[in-house]
């Protein structure tokens, strides 16, 4: 790329796309991701995995 080509680049990356409201759009579905991860995070804590040492 030369000098040249460079100041007619005007190319720019694309938006991003925002997050959906999952708490408002479908409380059912929020709450059973809140409960998933909330019990992963709880049983990673607590376990290890076999052949692990603790």
């Amino acid at each position: 790329m030369t000098i040249d080509s460079m100041k007619h680049h005007t190319a720019r990356l694309p938006e991003h796309t925002p997050r959906l409201a999952w708490a408002k759009l479908a409380p059912e579905v929020y709450q059973a991701m809140v409960r998933l991860d909330t019990a992963a995070a709880s049983s990673s804590t607590r376990r290890s995995w076999p052949g692990s040492s603790p």
